[in-house]
């Protein structure tokens, strides 16, 4: 069930006047029934591994904490740790690695054929995986102590609003909200709705209405300029940012109308001056999760650690520094490309950022020399919004790997964005070039509003420091009605319904 769908808007209600309606001991279980019923309106089948997944991590946490010896409860967590990882392997990355062995052994002259699965990727699988186990990773750390309802952990994992694309919450932040009785908060309710309806915007008037532009331009590559070609690799920067960020807002506002704190998973991240920043503005969950359970345990494995006290001791200070970091960062993107999807292009997309990162972190103290030697610095806005630019190129030069089903797309838009700069001397053609990527001047109008509208709203958010929800609660209730009644009426007129899921649903 997805959020931008009629089942959802029939649903929703139900479950929140049925989640106040029934008593306090039975909001947690009511919860519980409703969150598998919403993941088995996908493949009812499936949610027999969300179960498993809960019941193992569960099980793993209580042995754990009941083992009192360290290489006892490093070996339940291990166990655990594979388990979970075979089975998001066997379903996500099967085919891939297969493959991969067999182009590696056919120039050899060795014959290998892979047994044929044709398994489906379930919903989610990959954000309820990290989900539960960071949960078993935190009890092994002795982070948060083990979760003695069985109820409540298995809500902690397969809560409806967070299911199927995050954010990838927290066990010390969600579980104890589980053990709390809700009750109903007039202003839970409306910070809740008005969250959900920026994100509802998000996703069906900008994501939905830019995907038709992008997928129309990697369907006929060759049928558009260089200037337009780029034009669309910034509209699928739009477009996944709101499609995510939209599916965000939705369940941290629906979380929130329950009375449930979930984690905001973006922070304004087209305005980040690095990609470092962007990556703790974007997808703040997921870089969160890998910064704690697999960037330092390998920056402070004794490989990592071993290389840096010789290289110190050996007078490379500043490399001692730098390379284990390095080390450590390419383990991390490059895992984070192949979490993204089961292809290629997605490593490559990850792998190009942890370079991104890695030369970023190499430069920085030239830099700084640099800009403090030419006065660059003296000028606060320029220099900034220079970075802001540079850091948005650089991640959509990403994004065209991202969004790329092979490489020779991706090549082919790397190779072709400076042709055809010659529209330009008809200003008349240049237009109708641009409009022919939606095929519509009524869709690319629509695009381009809604677009400002929303970089103008983050804007003045930046400037007030609040969020949407907190500005719009602020203004007096004619003002509050007005701002409502627009956005759904640009929801309900120029949403294009019916265009696509959600990005994230895939991973």
């Amino acid at each position: 069930m997805a959020f931008n769908s009629l089942s959802f808007l029939i649903f929703f209600p139900i479950a929140v006047m049925g989640y106040y309606l029934v008593p306090n001991k039975m909001k947690n279980l009511w919860l519980l029934v409703l969150s598998y019923y919403f993941y088995m309106c996908w493949n009812a089948t499936y949610a027999l591994l969300i179960f498993f997944s809960t019941a193992s991590t569960y099980l793993c946490a209580r042995l754990i904490q009941k083992i009192a010896e360290p290489r006892g409860k490093k070996l339940a967590l291990g166990l655990n740790i594979g388990v979970n990882l075979g089975i998001l392997f066997l379903f996500k990355y099967y085919e891939m690695f297969t493959q991969l062995l067999v182009d590696i052994l056919d120039p050899l002259g060795v014959v290998f054929v892979p047994a044929k699965l044709s398994l489906l990727l379930p919903v989610g699988i990959s954000f309820y995986t990290f989900q539960a186990l960071g949960y078993s990773i935190d009890v092994y750390r002795g982070t948060i102590e083990h979760e003695k309802s069985f109820l409540n952990y298995a809500l902690f994992v397969s809560f409806f609003p967070q299911l199927v694309a995050g954010p990838i919450e927290r066990s010390e932040n969600l579980l104890p909200q589980f053990r709390q009785v809700h009750t109903f908060q007039y202003d839970n309710v409306a910070q809740g709705l008005r969250i959900m309806l920026l994100g509802f915007f998000k996703k069906v008037v900008i994501a939905d209405n830019a995907g038709i532009a992008v997928d129309r331009m990697y369907t006929y590559l060759d049928k558009f300029p260089g200037p337009v070609l780029i034009f669309g690799v910034i509209l699928f920067a739009v477009q996944v940012y709101c499609d995510f960020g939209g599916y965000s807002d939705i369940a941290v506002g629906a979380a929130k109308v329950m009375g449930f704190d979930l984690m905001r998973n973006f922070d304004h991240p087209y305005f980040a001056q690095s990609i470092a920043e962007f990556w703790r503005r974007w997808h703040i969950s997921l870089g969160g999760w890998f910064r704690d359970y697999l960037f330092y345990p390998v920056l402070r494995s004794k490989l990592c650690m071993n290389m840096m006290r010789k290289l110190n001791k050996s007078g490379h200070r500043q490399l001692g520094r730098i390379l284990p970091t390095a080390i450590a960062q390419m383990v991390v993107w490059f895992t984070t490309g192949l979490w993204h999807g089961a292809a290629w292009t997605f490593v490559a997309w990850g792998s190009l950022h942890g370079i991104y990162q890695i030369v970023g972190n190499a430069t920085q103290s030239y830099r700084k020399k640099l800009a403090k030697k030419t006065g660059w610095d003296r000028v606060p806005v320029l220099p900034k919004l220079v970075r802001i630019v540079t850091t948005f190129t650089l991640v959509c030069v990403g994004y065209v790997f991202f969004r790329s089903a092979t490489f020779g797309q991706a090549y082919y838009i790397l190779t072709h964005w400076y042709r055809g700069w010659g529209i330009f001397a008809d200003p008349a053609g240049a237009v109708g070039a641009f409009v022919s990527l939606a095929d519509s001047a009524y869709i690319t109008c629509i695009i381009l509003i809604s677009t400002a509208a929303l970089w103008l709203l983050e804007l003045y958010e930046r400037k007030k420091n609040q969020r949407f929800e907190q500005i719009v609660a602020e203004l007096t209730l004619p003002v509050q009605w007005c701002i409502y009644y627009v956005m759904l009426f640009a929801i309900a007129l120029f949403g294009a319904f019916g265009q696509s899921s959600f990005i994230y649903f895939q991973f």
